[in-house]
């Protein structure tokens, strides 16, 4: 370390330059006050000094004033080298600034002594700067991903980040609903762990090896049943060196892009079959009586009369359905609440699915906490919201026998809980922000083969929003889905 050895009497400056050089350090040698104040105001000047109280032009306690009166963050480690041992002056000596003295004749041993704590005391002090800037520049990056995150979070395109290592940093929601990151610690995985599940166009080692600046790439899932395509462009971002900083993946669901019939055909094909199936058999049953001879006809009559009766019903369903819709969909009154028995409610629909189901094997499994049995609620709207869950559940399942569970608990301030959860197919993760839309489909095929509408989680929501309420769901593709309606009740 540079030490400045301010001395005017030769032989002490020359015993001081001989010590810290075989200490050593590097002396800085000025023979008087002005060269010593001089040094000290360099951009490379000494951190430590043995400044002699007496000197010509300007003296050590002139010096040590004009140090402590100066505005900047280095510190100087001020040892004052003195004759003068009364208190008073030594008191003088550390009150203008100095940090420690010594009486001549020193003590070499004692000298080093002394010097040593003042390189301490720097070095401490840099490591303390340097823990400031440190944090300084942490403060700043916090600011600067809270001010990106606001300004992310809500786009409708995916942002992921990236550090160097091509690991994630950061996913908004729409990048964690496209890529399935929903719940997941995913901060720190790789790039190659987190697009494990999808088909690329490019490699994650060619992505990983170019050095330009963008690259396009297509992102799908073509094996689960309901295909996924995005459109993924690479970032990559370099500091002045060309060295790899930061990479930034935008994304963006390009399934209706590639699938170039839009949701409202695919309804319209939907509706269209499911009403025009029922008065096809109908009209087909008629025709079949009018040709048949009279005794015939009285033979046939209790079968052909129940054809008829089912596909009516059917018909009064999807109608019921479409016109229940546009009502709430007109923000139509609240049903008054009036006393209603869960359980009972329960029944209903459960007995009700039966009827509408009888080939289909369905278990179902209640429970109902204490304090939840009985509520003040519109029993009107309770039940189509647990019927529009079970029924959903039963048509799209795939395994047998449907497994329903249907819970209901209510909190101390009166909102009750029903949670409605299944075996079935699940629903792909980049729906779930999606699926309380109206008209909208989760089918491979878009025919009028279809198994819904695509209204019944809407009306759910549309039933829940009006009382109040609010309605969340979780779903994994072969792992069922649960949804939860939170009802608020008087």
């Amino acid at each position: 370390m540079k030490i400045l050895i301010a001395e005017d009497e030769l032989m002490n400056r020359r015993l001081l330059e001989v010590n810290v050089t075989k200490w050593g350090h590097e002396p800085v040698l000025a023979t008087d006050g002005e060269q010593a104040w001089k040094t000290l105001q360099g951009p490379d000047a000494p951190s430590v000094v043995l400044l002699d109280w007496m000197m010509p032009g300007m003296d050590g306690v002139e010096i040590c004033r004009r140090l402590r009166d100066r505005d900047e963050p280095r510190m100087v480690y001020v040892i004052m080298v003195t004759t003068n041992a009364q208190p008073g002056d030594i008191v003088e000596g550390l009150e203008a600034g100095a940090d420690d003295y010594v009486t001549k004749p020193f003590d070499p041993q004692e000298l080093r002594a002394r010097v040593d704590v003042g390189i301490r005391m720097v070095e401490l002090h840099r490591q303390l700067i340097d823990r400031e800037a440190s944090l300084a520049a942490a403060r700043a990056r916090l600011a600067d991903r809270a001010g990106f995150e606001a300004a992310v979070g809500g786009m409708s395109d995916g942002i992921v980040t990236l550090d160097e290592q091509w690991c994630v940093a950061y996913a908004n929601r729409a990048a964690q609903l496209l890529l399935n990151l929903l719940g997941e610690d995913y901060e720190g995985k790789s790039l190659s762990e987190v697009l494990a599940p999808f088909d690329l166009s490019k490699s994650v080692a060619d992505l990983r090896a170019s050095v330009e600046q963008t690259t396009d790439l297509e992102i799908s899932r073509t094996g689960a049943g309901v295909t996924l395509w995005i459109d993924a462009r690479i970032t990559r971002l370099f500091d002045d060196d060309g060295n790899l900083t930061n990479v930034v993946m935008a994304l963006r669901d390009a399934t209706d892009r590639i699938d170039t019939r839009n949701r409202e055909m695919r309804f319209m094909n939907s509706i269209s079959h499911k009403l025009r199936t029922p008065l096809t058999v109908i009209a087909g049953t008629l025709d079949v009586m009018a040709h048949l001879s009279p005794e015939r006809r009285s033979e046939a009559w209790d079968r052909l009369l129940g054809i008829c009766q089912r596909q009516i019903k059917r018909l009064d369903e999807t109608i019921g359905r479409l016109l229940k819709f546009r009502e709430l969909s007109e923000k139509g009154p609240v049903a008054v609440a009036e006393p209603v028995e869960v359980a009972q409610v329960i029944e209903t629909v459960e007995s009700e699915l039966r009827g509408r189901y009888p080939d289909e094997e369905v278990e179902c499994d209640v429970s109902i906490t204490a304090g939840a049995e009985r509520i003040s609620a519109g029993v009107d709207d309770l039940r189509l919201i647990i019927e529009e869950l079970a029924d959903n559940a039963v048509k799209f399942a795939e395994e047998r026998p449907v497994q329903i569970a249907i819970s209901v608990d209510r909190d101390d301030e009166g909102t009750l809980r029903v949670t409605v959860t299944d075996n079935g197919p699940g629903i792909p993760h980049e729906f779930l922000d999606r699926v309380f839309e109206g008209y909208l489909q989760i089918e491979e095929a878009t025919t009028g083969q279809v198994k819904g509408l695509g209204l019944g989680l809407r009306i759910v929501k549309e039933v829940a929003e009006a009382h109040g309420g609010d309605v969340t769901i979780q779903s994994r593709l072969g792992e069922g889905t649960s949804v939860t309606v939170i009802y608020p009740t008087d």
